[in-house]
């Protein structure tokens, strides 16, 4: 298996960052959603978001278990930074369309979603949503699908395969200086 790595996500990203002083620091905002909605975050993705405030994680090819999607693996291209962990979770990205009781963490190129549980009988659990507007209860909006037990099960089921797609989708010369291994 490769040594799983992480690179930084900005609004900048591309425009020559050269180390990770750019990356927000969540801390204070972690702590003030959690006071807010009244829950914490699970010990995992708390310490993850507090060393790298999402991130591009490599390896990166998900299994998902979403039967409305294509059966074919997919490419998780981000964990959100906390901000916009906050917009999703504010409704200002699918509206009503959010489920309720989950904080969407990242995504695919083509609209899967990853997200947390916060609700009380599977907080922590991780599962995929196939975002849309519609609003959330509704006929056509009203599935999750269980992906993981918690965010260290996530990370620990993406893999690279043998051509090396998930490598060639994330790597570019500026990992060179800034990738890091993912332990936190």
């Amino acid at each position: 298996m490769p040594q799983p790595m992480i690179l930084p996500v900005t609004e900048n990203w591309n425009e020559g960052e050269r180390d990770w002083s750019f990356v927000k620091d969540a801390r204070e905002d972690i702590k003030v959603w959690e006071t807010n909605a009244g829950k914490k975050l699970p010990d995992d993705y708390r310490r993850f978001m507090l060393k790298f405030n999402g991130g591009r994680v490599y390896p990166s090819l998900l299994r998902h278990n979403v039967t409305s999607y294509s059966a074919e693996p997919t490419i998780l291209e981000y964990f959100y930074s906390w901000d916009d962990v906050v917009r999703h979770a504010n409704k200002e990205v699918y509206f009503s369309g959010t489920p309720e009781g989950f904080l969407i963490i990242g995504g695919d190129p083509g609209g899967l979603e990853v997200l947390l549980s916060y609700r009380d009988e599977d907080a922590g659990k991780i599962f995929c949503w196939y975002h849309t507007t519609t609003s959330w209860g509704t006929e056509d909006n009203k599935v999750v699908w269980h992906q993981a037990e918690s965010f260290s099960e996530l990370l620990a089921s993406l893999y690279d395969d043998e051509s090396e797609t998930s490598h060639q989708h994330w790597y570019m010369p500026v990992c060179d200086v800034l990738a890091r291994p993912l332990q936190f």
